[in-house]
């Protein structure tokens, strides 16, 4: 068992890794380890849970829903976001002779709004990675 963490090694190898963070102002790109069904470490580098440098904690309303993400750092303040309501719609366009497609997410308050846009390959995959 690892005291920084509360979890034995072998659940982080045993477990399909499906959370990340990409901090886009540093370029650190770390893998999220659970300790709780709703808490996650992050260590100094990608595949490396110690020691444990970021803990986030999701934290959910009374229907059970995901509302809050708290973010906290070894070092500096704890950070808060709390989840906004979005829409989403399939899009495609054409051209040439390639119709790519992706899916656009879209915050339902009033924009303007910062636009990001990820593109992945490595074959055939879908767009909600969650699936």
């Amino acid at each position: 068992m690892s005291a920084a963490t509360g979890c034995p090694p072998t659940e982080w190898s045993a477990s399909p890794l499906t959370q990340v963070s990409i901090d886009l102002a540093s370029g650190h790109l770390r893998a999220l380890f659970p300790t709780a069904a709703d808490r996650f470490v992050a260590g100094p580098l990608f595949l490396v849970p110690t020691p444990a440098e970021i803990t986030v904690k999701f934290e959910r309303d009374g229907s059970g829903a995901v509302s809050v993400l708290r973010w906290q750092e070894a070092t500096g303040p704890a950070r808060r976001a709390s989840r906004i309501a979005y829409r989403r719609e399939d899009v495609r366009f054409t051209n040439g002779g390639v119709t790519p497609a992706g899916t656009l997410t879209l915050p339902l308050s009033a924009g303007p709004h910062p636009a990001v846009i990820l593109v992945h390959g490595s074959g055939a995959r879908p767009r909600d990675l969650g699936t």
